[in-house]
Order: C-alpha cells, then structure tokens, then sequence
C-alpha cells in the first residue's frame, strides 16, 4: 500500500522530453539520413586530407580567398572572379556573375581568420549542404526508389571529380555540386513537390554565379521547370479548377515569395553592381557571348559540343577529371553514348502510365541539361580547351544513369512477377544495393588524390619569408606592391603573398590592371600608391625580367624547397620601422 507522501507526489511529467528524444532518434534513423551520411564521407576525407596535407591558397584559390575576406570589408564583392573570356582578346574581359560563393564562404572562414582551415572547412561545408540537399529532395520524390539511384549517381560524381577537389575555394570546383542539386530539384519541381522551386532557384543562383560555363545548364533547366509551373498556373486559371484549400494556397502563396526574396537576396551584389560601375558586367558578359574573332573560328561550334556531351554519356568513358579530360571522344565512345541518349528520349515519351512518373520527369530535366551542356561547350573558344567547361558533364551523367535506374524500377513494378516476387529476395536485393552504395563511398573516399605539398611548402617559404622580412623592418599596415616574373611567380606565389599580406593587414596589389573598371581595381599593379614596399618574386629562368630598385634586398630562401625561386624586397626610407 503506497504512503500518503507517495500519494500526495505530484508526478513528474516526461512526455514532452519523451517525444523529443523519439523524434531525434527517428531523424537519426531516418534512410535519408543514413545516404546522406554515406554521401558526405568524401567530401570530409577531402577536408581532412587538405588540413592534414598543410594546404595553402594559391594562385586562384589565393585570389578566391582574398574575395572572401572582402566580405566584411568596406568594399564587399559585386560580382565573381575573373573569367577567361578575355584571354585571346582583351576587349572581351568579362567577370563570372555573381559572388555568391563569397558571402557564403565569408561567416566560417572568418571565424577561423580566413586561415587554410577555415577556407577548406567553409568549402566543405557548402558542399555538405549540397550533398544533404540533393538526397533529401530525392527521397522527397518516391522515397529509396529515388533517393538510392541519385545517392549512387552523387558517389559517382564525387569519384569522377576526385574528392580532394570538394575541398578546393577556386570556383568552378566549388559549384559543382550546387549543378546536381539543381539538377535533382528541378525535377521535384516537375513532380509538384511544393519545396522544389525555392531550392531548385538558389542552388541555381550558386551554380550560374560561381562560373559562366554553368549558366546555359542552368538556365535551359530552368526553362524547363519554371515553365511548367507557368503551365499548371495558367491551365488552373484558365479552367477555374481550385482543388486545394484556401489555406494550401495561402501556403503556396508564403512559398513564392519566400523564393522570390531569397533569389533577390542572392543577386543584390551583382543588382548593386548595375548601377554602380560602368559598364556594368551584364553588359560585358554579353558582349562576350554574342563576338566572335575576325578572320578565325573562335568557338567549337553545336556539333562539336554535343558530340562532346553525348560521347561522355558513354559507360566507356566515365573517367576521372585529368589532363586527358578534355579530350574528344572516339566515335565508338560517341556511338554508345548516343545509345544512351535514346534511352533517356525513350523513357521520356515512351512506356505504361505516362507521363505521370517520377522517372519520366527526371529524364526531361536531364535531357534539357545536355541541351544547355551541349550549347555551352559550343561557345568555348576554340584555342583554350579548359576543362571547367566541361564539368557538368560529370553530374549530368551519373544522373543521367539514376533516373534510367528509377525508370527500370517503376517497370519493374507493373510486372505480375516483381508483385509476387519473395520478400526475402527484395530485402536481399536492398541489402545488395546498400552494400554497392557503401562500397563506392569508401572507394570514392579512399581514392582521393592529395594535394600537392611542394607548391604548399614552397609557397609557405616564400610568405614566411615576407612576413618575417616586413615584420622586422617595416611599419605596420603599409601598402604593398608584389611584382613578378616567370610562370609559378606570376600565377601561384603572389596572389597566395598577397593574401597573407591582407591577412596582415597590409593593402597589397598583385593583379594585372584589367581592361574595364571592376570592384577589386585597388588589387591591380597599375594603381600608384605612394610610399610601397616593393616586393619582387621571379622563377630563376626569369630573372631577366625583372628590375629590382638599388635599395631592394635580396632574401635568401632555404633549399630546397626555395630553390627555383629568388625574392626581394624594396622599402622606402619613409615606411622603415
């Protein structure tokens, strides 16, 4: 018999804590949880193995990094890096759209300040956004029907791309996964899922501004999606038909413009750019798009381009991202690509219950990304094959293989004999499919090239020792102009100087000028500021090149990693500590 204490004891209430810890282990339990999990094992063993590698911005990651930094500058970037479109002919320079990478790279790589780790850990990290992403909105499609093709078709494309690139600042690497979330939200937009537009117009957004080779993937996808929604909307008006409730469309209604305001949000730097220098980059991106070279073939050309895009969607020519990358494909290897293409085409229009699947519509979406694809390498000038052109093609087609994978799957399904099959054969066959799923994880993981140690170790002797130099003989915060001769001087030691010098605290100048007005013009080595230490770098075939003032000392640089590699240093009277 209970005491009268025991009785009068109020109970204690748990079921709100309860409820907490069932929902917390239901998500961590939750199958797209676990793919993701699995997803994201490359992308952390490329982070870790860059950290571990001692990996140090240079060249144009030092560059990316140095636009980074800028965000919380008094002049934040406008729009993207630099582009190559101006390399045959400079009155065609021109810049990527928009620097989105830049404020979303900015609030973790600040935390660590704008270190090596922090820039990798902040890359890492959009890029597990983009890989969470991808596979949620995949199960939000026909659940591990689609979600298990597409993280296959994820694994594969961090395995062509080879994961230490996940882990690199330099643009078109860090958009790449942005591609194939779009990709895979586009086709949940296709199939009515409501959160399909606002993911599918941001990872959109990223893609087109981290490089202009992306945007005619991205805007023919676009077409596609947001012109179907147009198509529902006006077939809604035109009939009168209001099958949801009043408070689904009020639903509907926040949705649309919580997209709109996180797409405006996302261009308002390049929006503010409009306006503010002249001309603006719209203007010099189409004048890009639309010249062509007197007297010479400046792009490749429709033809070459597809032939480029449909040999790659050959099985025989999923290789990894090289040197060899670029090359064309044989006509066997286009052959059996153009085998695939008709599979997509037929898995489009052709078959039982159509066009009301899943796998219809994503083979719509992958068919409008070889269109934009193809359309891009077409404008691709001719004398300057790079492969960053090209990088699409490397999501687009695992993808391409994951809906003609959902496709067979939902054939499969109508069969009498798939209805009747054994539920010990299904659950053999899925824990098959978990196994192959884990098994290219590790192998994509495992296979990760590190980066290279010697331009890291060189680079790091060479900053040192300006560092070190600056340190013990100049004043604090002086202005800096970082001159250089030679190749490894020019493109990889002194934007990766510079940016340690701004780390500093030093303004520095280490670009070439560039041909219009741009939103970085005090980084250019044509703007004369008075009283600058000059430092001087030059590979040791080069040195001709260069002219050192008669004050300038010369730093010695220890072997042999220095060697290669000569350094001075200029500072005025009136800038001596």
């Amino acid at each position: 018999m209970a005491s009268p204490a025991d009785v009068s004891r109020p109970a204690i209430a748990r079921p709100r804590r309860s409820a907490r810890v069932r929902r917390t282990r239901s998500l961590a339990l939750h199958p797209a949880t676990l793919l993701s999990l699995l997803c994201a094992v490359p992308v952390v063993v490329a982070a870790a193995r860059a950290i571990a590698a001692g990996w140090l911005p240079v060249g144009d990651d030092a560059i990316v990094a140095a636009r980074i930094q800028a965000v919380f500058s008094a002049h934040p970037p406008l729009v993207g890096m630099r582009s190559t479109s101006g390399n045959t002919q400079r009155s065609l320079d021109s810049h990527h759209p928009g620097p989105l990478e830049f404020y979303l790279d900015a609030p973790v790589s600040a935390l660590f300040h704008y270190s090596a780790t922090g820039i990798v850990l902040s890359v890492a990290l959009v890029n597990l956004v983009c890989v969470v992403g991808t596979v949620v909105m995949a199960y939000r499609l026909r659940r591990l029907r689609t979600a298990v093709p597409v993280a296959g078709a994820l694994l594969l494309a961090q395995w062509l791309l080879g994961p230490d690139v996940l882990a690199r600042p330099l643009n078109p690497y860090a958009g790449i996964l942005s591609v194939l979330l779009m990709l895979v939200a586009a086709w949940a937009v296709l199939d009515r899922d409501p959160h399909g537009p606002w993911v599918m117009l941001l990872a959109g957004s990223f893609a087109a501004q981290v490089n202009l080779a992306f945007c005619p993937v991205v805007v023919a996808v676009m077409v596609v999606a947001l012109g179907c929604c147009a198509a529902r909307v006006w077939r809604n008006l035109r009939t009168g038909h209001r099958s949801r409730s009043w408070r689904s469309r009020a639903a509907a209604r926040k949705r649309v413009v919580v997209a709109t305001c996180l797409t405006v949000l996302a261009w308002l730097p390049p929006i503010v750019e409009l306006f503010v220098i002249h001309p603006n980059n719209v203007q010099l991106v189409w004048q890009f798009a639309t010249a062509d070279s007197p007297g010479e073939p400046s792009h490749n050309g429709m033809p070459a381009g597809a032939r480029f895009v449909i040999g790659h969607l050959s099985p025989t020519a999923l290789t990894r991202l090289g040197n060899d990358f670029t090359t064309p494909p044989s006509g066997s290897t286009t052959a059996a690509g153009l085998v695939v293409l008709v599979l997509l085409l037929l898995a489009a229009t052709a078959g039982p219950r159509l066009p009301r699947t899943a796998a219809t519509r994503g083979c719509w979406v992958v068919l409008a990304a070889v269109i934009g694809e193809s359309t891009a390498l077409s404008r691709m000038p001719a004398d300057l094959q790079q492969s960053y052109w090209q990088l699409p093609v490397l999501v687009i087609t695992p993808l391409a293989y994951a809906v003609l994978a959902v496709r067979c799957a939902e054939l499969l399904a109508d069969e009498p004999v798939w209805r009747r099959a054994d539920p010990t054969v299904v659950r053999r066959v899925t824990a098959a499919g978990t196994a192959a799923l884990v098994a290219a994880s590790v192998l994509a993981a495992a296979t990760a090239r590190a980066p290279s140690r010697v331009t890291s170790m060189r680079s790091r002797v060479v900053i040192d020792a300006v560092q070190n130099y600056l340190h013990d003989h100049a004043r604090p915060g002086v202005p800096v102009r970082i001159e250089s001769a030679g190749l490894e001087s020019f493109i990889t030691l002194a934007p990766a100087v510079g940016f340690q010098l701004m780390r500093d605290g030093h303004p520095a100048r280490f670009l070439l000028a560039w041909s219009y007005p741009e939103d970085i013009s005090s980084w250019d080595l044509n703007v004369t500021v008075p009283h600058s230490v000059i430092v001087t770098l030059a590979d040791s075939g080069s040195v001709h090149a260069v002219h050192p003032g008669s004050g300038a000392a010369s730093i010695p640089l220890p072997a042999p990693v220095g060697s290669g590699v000569l350094l001075w240093i200029d500072i005025p009277p009136a800038d001596r500590s």
